[in-house]
């Protein structure tokens, strides 16, 4: 699922900061980019779970001031996202 959803992305024209997998848990985390003309980058970041057969996401976007992904931004969001429960 993983590698679909960077395939579809990036046939629309976003780049892929990093992507990470965790087979334990069955979940992935993607992060993509994108230039939107006037704005700077775009910053999309993707959660997935796979839980009985079926693919969760959690999306999350933002524009991170001066351009920069710091690693304090990432991390918030990171634990945002990862503090979704699937309860079925």
């Amino acid at each position: 699922y993983m590698h679909q959803s960077i395939q579809g992305m990036k046939s629309l024209g976003w780049q892929v900061s990093s992507s990470e997998t965790d087979p334990a848990t069955k979940s992935g985390l993607i992060v993509y980019q994108q230039l939107v003309e006037g704005h700077g980058k775009l910053y999309q970041f993707a959660r997935v779970v796979l839980k009985n057969g079926l693919a969760y996401v959690v999306t999350a976007s933002g524009t991170p001031p001066e351009d920069k992904l710091s690693r304090e931004v990432r991390a918030d969001v990171v634990m945002i996202m990862n503090s979704f429960r699937i309860v079925a």
